[in-house]
């Protein structure tokens, strides 16, 4: 609303005119200046076109003259030409007669010949199945042969027992293995540490000298360790030896029942493809049958045909001397063809000539015709130029300022009434100019809108958009939206005073539904419901 009132007078005209729906005044003087330019530009375009039109008048009236002289030509000559077509016509269905009895007697033959190779290949054919048929029998027989010779007993020893026991034993092989690797490497630190000892004079602990009794004490010590751990490894060894024995006689288990798996297996899927082998060749047995069948009726129907088109052919004429009759009559049939085709180019001729001179007539007459309108239009649109152009732009004008006139005193009275009420103050008066513009007076001094104290400019627009809102309602009946109204930031720099006072101005208003957008708290204190928005990262949401 700020930006309407600080526009150019102009602009905020334009705006109002849209506001109140009148700016169709303005548009249509501007459309009326528009056509009126482009009616002088017809005006100019007729007057050249119409100039000549008496001359085009007598060389339409002689091309007239000369048309109907060829087209009284072409009458007499219409009826020769009909008859020697009629004779044409005859001598063409006679010739047609004749080349249908020969092609006939072509086609019997064609078909007879046809025929005989389709009998013979069918009769190949079904030879053909007969030993195909033969041979399936023989391979059927035989599979059932193969199938009865398959061994289907599955294996006594169970593959996953073995495997299972293999498991076992392999466990106990590799934990005798891991104890005797702890074993070997008990024996290398006692040795190390045996050597070691034997080899030192002086104690590392308290460096006293070692003597040798002492030395053969911890000798027979290690001695003693180092049997114990050669007995163990000894029957570990021995363990080993038995374990890997097991596996091996336990392998060879395993692979003799996988190979009698693999067999049993094997028969199975053989058994399987036997089958079903038998199954698609009993299943082309059935077909063969059905082919055969087929084959035999079909044969019959040949042998049929055959017959009977043996008897058409024997009813015909003689092909050659139908051959003549035919030679015979296309000869007269291209002498009248030529005797008609003469008389054609004649006629010919004389269309084009026709058509030439109707064109010329078409012409001449569009030529006239146009002439005529441009005429008439003319004259018609020196009518609608004069009446547009003197009387109906300056009544749009007319009529468009008293409507405004009517506007503005009602806009002016609620102007001042709202603006009273906002900001009550006896050396502040304001009203509207004759182009809708505030003309405000402060102790009898004309001020600037752009002078005025951020409450007081929003005073103002706040007036001139609750008037503005009255007089759009009071103006347009078929507005559905008369009971509501959305103000945005309406407060923005007003005093406490001020917002104490937008109370009194939303009781005055008396409409059912005002939707008020707003960061001032106080507003809160007199409307019936508040929904608070919260904008984070350019995302509004109600809280």
């Amino acid at each position: 609303m700020k930006k309407i009132l600080l526009d150019d007078k102009e602009s905020r005209l334009d705006t109002l005119r849209k506001v109140f729906q009148i700016d169709k005044y303005k548009k249509i003087r501007e459309n009326t200046a528009v056509y009126v330019k482009h009616l002088r530009e017809k005006m100019n375009l007729y007057k050249g076109q119409q100039e000549g039109l008496d001359e085009k008048k007598i060389e339409l009236e002689n091309k007239q003259q000369s048309l109907k002289t060829l087209q009284d030509k072409m009458q007499a000559l219409l009826p020769r030409l009909k008859a020697e077509k009629e004779k044409l016509s005859e001598m063409r269905q006679k010739v047609k007669e004749l080349e249908e009895k020969s092609q006939k007697h072509h086609n019997i033959k064609k078909e007879i010949s046809v025929t005989q190779a389709t009998l013979k290949e069918k009769i190949a054919y079904r030879e053909k199945n007969n030993e195909e048929t033969e041979k399936i029998q023989q391979e059927i027989k035989k599979t059932y042969y193969d199938i009865s010779n398959l061994k289907l007993k599955k294996p006594d020893t169970d593959l996953e027992e073995l495997r299972v026991k293999k498991k076992s034993i392999q466990k106990q092989y590799q934990e005798v293995n891991d104890s005797l690797q702890r074993l070997h490497g008990k024996q290398q630190h006692l040795e190390a540490e045996q050597k070691k000892f034997l080899e030192l004079d002086d104690c590392p602990t308290c460096r006293q000298p070692v003597s040798d009794e002492h030395k053969k004490e911890m000798q027979l010590v290690a001695k003693a360790s180092l049997e114990n751990i050669y007995s163990q490894i000894d029957q570990n060894k021995a363990k080993k030896a038995k374990h890997e024995n097991e596996l091996q006689v336990l392998e060879k288990e395993i692979e003799e029942v996988r190979k009698q798996n693999e067999q049993y297996n094997m028969s199975i899927q053989k058994e399987k493809y036997l089958t079903e082998s038998t199954e698609e060749k009993q299943n082309r047995l059935n077909t063969l049958g059905r082919l055969q069948e087929e084959l035999k009726q079909e044969i019959g129907s040949l042998n049929s045909r055959m017959l009977q088109l043996n008897k058409e052919l024997s009813l015909l004429s003689d092909i050659e001397e139908l051959n003549r009759q035919l030679q015979q009559q296309k000869e007269k049939q291209d002498e009248q063809q030529q005797n008609t085709h003469n008389i054609e180019v004649q006629k010919a001729t004389l269309e084009q000539d026709i058509r030439n001179h109707e064109e010329i007539v078409l012409h001449l007459r569009k030529e006239v015709e146009k002439k005529e309108k441009a005429k008439q239009k003319l004259r018609k649109i020196k009518q609608y130029y004069n009446w547009l152009n003197d009387f109906f732009m300056q009544l749009m004008s007319t009529m468009e300022k008293h409507v405004m006139q009517q506007v503005h005193g009602e806009f002016n009275t609620l102007f001042q009434d709202w603006f009273n009420i906002l900001l009550p103050d006896e050396n502040v008066s304001i009203r509207l100019d004759d182009e809708f513009s505030p003309v405000i007076e402060q102790n009898g001094y004309e001020i600037e809108l752009e002078n005025m104290s951020g409450g007081e400019k929003t005073a103002v627009a706040l007036a001139y958009r609750l008037s503005l809102n009255k007089v759009i309602n009071n103006l347009i009946q078929n507005i559905n939206t008369k009971d509501l109204l959305i103000l945005d930031e309406p407060t923005d720099g007003f005093s406490t005073e001020q917002l104490d006072r937008m109370r009194e101005v939303l009781d005055q208003l008396g409409l059912r539904q005002v939707v008020i957008v707003s960061h001032e708290n106080k507003i809160e204190s007199f409307v019936d419901n508040v929904i608070r928005i919260e904008k984070n990262e350019h995302v509004s949401r109600v809280i």
